[in-house]
Order: C-alpha cells, then sequence, then structure tokens
C-alpha cells in the first residue's frame, strides 16, 4: 500500500501544529514530504522493552502504513506476525504506529494497537504524543480510548504545551471537556508562559475559553514577556474581551505598550468599547493624555482608527479633545483621513465623528503639513467627508 500525499502532509501538518513550529520544521527531509511513501523510509527498530534489534525495516514500515490506512485486518496480521507495536521509524521523529493509527481517525485501529501493548504515552522527538495529535484533530472517541489506557493527560510537546493546549488551539470543546474530566491542568503553561485559555482567546475559540474560564483558568494570566490575555484578545480575538472581563480580567492601564507605543487604552480606542469602558473606570489623567511614537494621545488614536462611540466614552471621561499630534494634526485631520491608510477608504461613521469633534470645539479650519482637515479630505478624495466639512464652513 501507498500513501497518499494528502494523507502524509495532515499527518506532519497536525504535528507542527501541536509542537507550535512551521510545517517546514516538522516535515523530514526523506520521501514522506508530501507524497512519500512510509514503506520508503528507513525504520529504526527502536523498540519499547525489545533488546534485538533484528525486525525487518520494511515490515514495522507497513505496519505504520497500515496503522495509517486504518486498515485493521492487516495490521492485526502483522500484530499475529510479531510486528513490534512500539517501533519507531527513522524520520528523526520517532513516529509509532500508534501516532499514525490516531491520525487515522480510526478508533478500532487505536484499539488494536493498544490491546496489543503499544506505548500511549509514546512521544516523538518533539514530545508529541498520541493524545497531542487526537486532541488537536478532534478524535474525541480516540482521545477517551488513550485516557482510558492511562495515557497522560498532562504530557508536554518539546515547546512545553499540553494536549489541552492542542484542544483549545484547535477548537475542540467537546475534547477540552473530556481531558479536564481526567485531570488535565486548566492552568499548564508551555515554555512561552502560554495557557490554555491564552491559546483560546489567540484562535477565537470563544466555545472552548468560557469552557476553560469556567473549569477555572486564570482570566489574569500573563505569557512570559508580560502580555496578558485581554492584549491578546485586543491583536488576535477581541471578541473574547468581554468573557474575560465578565470573568475578572482586570483591565488596567499600566500594560507595556506595543511596537507604536500605544498603550492599553490606544488599542481599546481603536478595537473594543468594552475594555475602554473597563479601562476609563480607573484611568487617570495621564492614562487620557499617554502619548504613542506619533504623539498621539487615545482621543486622537480613535480620531482616526475608532467609532464615534470610543468617541465620546473619551470625551465624556475628560480626555483633551484639543490635543495634537507630533505633527500638528488636529482630531479632526485624522477623522477626515489617515494617508498612509487611504485605500481603507470612507467609514459609514465618519460624519458622525466630524461632528462630535467639530460640536467639542476642534478649529474646523487648523492646518497640518500645510492642510486643513478639508485640504486632506480632498486630496484622498474622500467625498462624504469633504461635503460634511463644506456644510460646516470648512476652507482649503
Amino acid at each position: 500500500m501507498r500513501t497518499t500525499a494528502f494523507n502524509c502532509y495532515y499527518l506532519f501538518a497536525a504535528l507542527a501544529y501541536c509542537c507550535m513550529k512551521d510545517l517546514g520544521t516538522i516535515l523530514p527531509d526523506t520521501s514522506l514530504k508530501m507524497a512519500g511513501d512510509i514503506e520508503e523510509a528507513a525504520l529504526s527498530c527502536a523498540c519499547c522493552g525489545r533488546t534485538d534489534s533484528d525486525q525487518p525495516c520494511h515490515e514495522a514500515a507497513t505496519l505504520s502504513q497500515a496503522a495509517l490506512d486504518g486498515d485493521v485486518e492487516q495490521l492485526q496480521q502483522l500484530i499475529r506476525a510479531g510486528a513490534d507495536v512500539c517501533a519507531a521509524d527513522a524520520s528523526q521523529r520517532d513516529l509509532t504506529a500508534l501516532h499514525y493509527a490516531v491520525e487515522s481517525g480510526s478508533r478500532k485501529t487505536v484499539k488494536a494497537l493498544i490491546d496489543a501493548g503499544a506505548n500511549v504515552s509514546a512521544q516523538t522527538s518533539d514530545g508529541v504524543a498520541p493524545l497531542h495529535t487526537a486532541a488537536a484533530n478532534g478524535h474525541y472517541t480516540i482521545v477517551q480510548e488513550l485516557i482510558d489506557a492511562d495515557a497522560n493527560v498532562s504530557v508536554r510537546n518539546e515547546n512545553g504545551g499540553t494536549p489541552l493546549h492542542a484542544a483549545a488551539m484547535f477548537w475542540q470543546p467537546k475534547i477540552a471537556k473530556l481531558l479536564l474530566d481526567a485531570g488535565a491542568d486548566v492552568q499548564a503553561k508551555d515554555h512561552d508562559g502560554r495557557s490554555p485559555l491564552y491559546e483560546a482567546v489567540r484562535a477565537e475559540s470563544l466555545t472552548v475559553a468560557q469552557l476553560l474560564l469556567d473549569a477555572g483558568a486564570d482570566a489574569n494570566a500573563t505569557d512570559s514577556n508580560g502580555d496578558t490575555l485581554l492584549e491578546v484578545a485586543l491583536a488576535d480575538g477581541p471578541d473574547s474581551i468581554k468573557i474575560l472581563l465578565d470573568h475578572g480580567a482586570i483591565a488596567s492601564n499600566k500594560a507595556h505598550r506595543d511596537d507604536e507605543g500605544n498603550t492599553l487604552l490606544h488599542r481599546a480606542a481603536q478595537s473594543s468599547a468594552h475594555l475602554l469602558r473597563a479601562l476609563l473606570a480607573t484611568a487617570t489623567p495621564d492614562d487620557l493624555e499617554a502619548v504613542n511614537n506619533d504623539g498621539a494621545t487615545p482621543f486622537l488614536y480613535a480620531a482616526a482608527h475608532g467609532s464615534v462611540e470610543q468617541l465620546r466614552l473619551l470625551q465624556d471621561a475628560g480626555a483633551n479633545v484639543k490635543a495634537l499630534t507630533a505633527a500638528g494634526e488636529t482630531a479632526l485631520h485624522l477623522a477626515a483621513g489617515d494617508p498612509e491608510h487611504s485605500y481603507l477608504g470612507y467609514r459609514p461613521d465618519a460624519g458622525d465623528k466630524l461632528g462630535l469633534i467639530l460640536d467639542a470645539g476642534v478649529d474646523l479650519n487648523a492646518r497640518a503639513a500645510g492642510l486643513t482637515a478639508l485640504g486632506r479630505a480632498e486630496a484622498l478624495g474622500h467625498g462624504p467627508v469633504i461635503q460634511t466639512l463644506r456644510e460646516r464652513g470648512a476652507t482649503e
């Protein structure tokens, strides 16, 4: 039997994700890349509990092929003939037949190998156990089979990731619940300080995030870089913000700045009214007037990137609506259009934003780089903005 490119690719893709690596670093430099044959890959005879190394390599390769194909009949024939169910291949990843069986999704194949003495906690050279792969692929009955066979639910890959991390990363709430019920540590952190909840938030897996929080996951956990889950949610999973806040996440204005000098308040002014409200509840005047690398306060940042709701929240909190950027731009300039992002076009709420800013007393005809807000809007071709500004008496 010959394995297909499809099967090989997805087997190693699953391993790559479980190891949190790029796929190119996981695919072995053998014919297993995309279209190779397991039969053609030399196998080591690193056997569990065996001292002989005379098992023909092609026999172990055929065992792995049968496991990947989910061919229980051939698998059992090979086992009866003495094939070692614990042999690891020479892809330098130490994959066993059980790893391949798990990837196939065949519970019968997995059970046949377990009944024959396969090591349910065998790990590849990257630390990937069958349970990692089963969790990532959503193979519920196989996860249950492995747990029933006493597989270690806290096993870690080389990056410190557990099967629960894999379930969170791949949107598998049923698997996550199964692992938690079996004793998986909801607070476990990998070598980068990332918990399963971190992975769920980053993957925007709201159901898994809710499940983990209900199981006691720390909504205020930080990773090794000091990033909070709220910061992760702002960058990768904004829909998770309300869930985190509802479970006690502390919205702190003291979080470190991003590469553009933006505070958490700046980022909330662009991305999340939910978080912005929470931050403003404890914001100080210094927080409101903090500037990023462009000299923009959160109010100015909202004028450029946020909504009218976020502008109003900041105004009501006491933000200086007449602040200027380092380039002398007013909030009106920024609301009229951003030259660096003119491809984004006209925002539907731009008229309301302009109205709020003008009603707050910002100079209609102030200039920055020689242009008024009207001049900038005309240069960018933002017709509705031009019309609104002209109706308010703007000049070039």
